[in-house]
């Protein structure tokens, strides 16, 4: 019963973010264009969202959250070369850029999105010392330390895995195996869960 009350908390969270993001996108100017890019972007139209986004890359107040979300968009559409050159490049301008998730609100860090590029890479290594910065820099960045967890859990590090995995809610429903495989580690079942986590899978930031 409780999990079923917090899918519904999470799904009355959701629309209404939708709804907002709708009413943004029927605005004039800079922030109209962006809310719209992400519509597009929740519907998974990357090249309309991505197109948007390049031409509001120039915007004086919204060109690095234009640019940010492209390069979620870029590495979720398969173009990881310019996604990591690009996020490498807005971190390096601002190392405390954040965006809010489209779907969730969830805070998310441009640190985070160089981890995510990285994992899409499969270097995982050294995705992870960029999930760690954002969890430094942005303490409520879910993802990050869902990530992080995940990580630590394919390298046997239980504890620290236990310990990332605090900071994700159980609301967050999309990292429910991680937080499961998490638990069942801790019954002393690590090498049966390692086996079951490929190399290759990734969580890819949500929408």
């Amino acid at each position: 019963m409780e999990q079923v009350e917090l899918v519904l908390r999470r799904t009355e969270h959701i629309i209404g973010v939708l709804r907002q993001t709708m009413q943004a996108a029927e605005g004039e100017g800079s922030e109209g264009q962006l809310a719209l890019g992400k519509l597009f972007e929740i519907n998974q139209n990357y090249l309309e969202a991505s197109r948007i986004y390049r031409q509001l890359q120039s915007d004086e107040q919204l060109g690095d959250a234009a640019g940010m979300r492209l390069a979620i968009v870029l590495n979720k559409s398969g173009h990881y070369q310019e996604a990591l050159r690009l996020s490498l490049e807005l971190a390096r301008r601002n190392e405390n850029l954040s965006c809010d998730s489209p779907m969730t609100n969830d805070v998310t860090s441009i640190h985070t999105v160089i981890g995510d590029v990285l994992t899409s890479m499969g270097n995982e290594v050294d995705a992870a010392v960029y999930y760690q910065q954002s969890v430094k820099l942005h303490p409520k960045d879910v993802h990050a330390s869902a990530m992080l967890a995940r990580l630590a859990l394919k390298q046997g590090e239980v504890a620290a895995a236990a310990n990332y995995a605090r900071a994700v809610p159980e609301a967050a429903q999309r990292y429910n195996d991680i937080l499961a495989n998490v638990a069942l580690s801790r019954t002393d079942v690590m090498g049966a869960l390692v086996a079951k986590l490929s190399p290759h899978t990734f969580y890819p930031h949500p929408v």
